[in-house]
């Protein structure tokens, strides 16, 4: 497992997503997405690589593209 961080997305459709978690490690990750998703990745380049309602992307806490849809 790596040291990246990653962030629990939740895409509703339109171009609406928001990000739910932000800041976990990678067993952190695992066990949301396991959670909201109601599936069982083991392991988080599985989980990385899934697309649906819920899904995992690295978190640059720094970035420039750290979006909320609810702050628009």
């Amino acid at each position: 497992m790596s040291n990246n961080v990653y962030r629990l997305v939740a895409d509703y459709g339109h171009g609406d997503k928001t990000w739910l978690q932000r800041n976990l490690t990678a067993m952190q990750a695992l066990r949301a997405l396991n959670i909201e998703d109601q599936y069982h990745y083991e392991t988080i380049e599985d989980a990385l690589s899934c697309e649906g309602a819920y899904y995992l992307e690295e978190d640059f806490l720094d970035d420039v593209e750290d979006w909320d849809w609810r702050d628009s």
